[in-house]
């Protein structure tokens, strides 16, 4: 633990990236986690607990600059409902389906008709 400007920092190093090594660093303002020597990966702000991944100045509760891979996500709307996201885009889909169905039958329709 290194402390410089009233501001403990933490350096760690592992067997495969000795002479890149990782920090964490916390102040006022938040913690920072850097890898790589000056490489910001990861920061919470101590204004409000935002969390920032590829970003310094996250403006969500969780805000990622980046791909993010899950098995699944859920969207809280209140606290009693909840959104499977992966549902509602299935359902989504079967309702375009059905439309481009009677859109089709449609074009039949007027195509006969004239």
């Amino acid at each position: 633990i290194l402390t410089g400007a009233g501001r403990p920092k933490i350096v760690g190093t592992s067997e495969k990236h000795s002479r890149q090594p990782g920090t964490l660093q916390s102040s006022i303002d938040g913690m920072s986690f850097n890898t790589g020597g000056a490489f910001e990966r990861m920061r919470i702000l101590g204004t409000n607990g935002f969390v920032g991944i590829g970003t310094t100045t996250p403006n969500y509760t969780l805000e990622v600059n980046g791909t993010i891979a899950a098995q699944k996500i859920m969207i809280t709307t209140t606290a009693n409902q909840t959104s499977d996201v992966q549902q509602t885009i299935t359902d989504m889909q079967q309702e375009i389906q059905t439309l481009k169905t009677k859109i089709a039958e449609m074009e039949k329709f007027f195509v006969a008709k004239n």
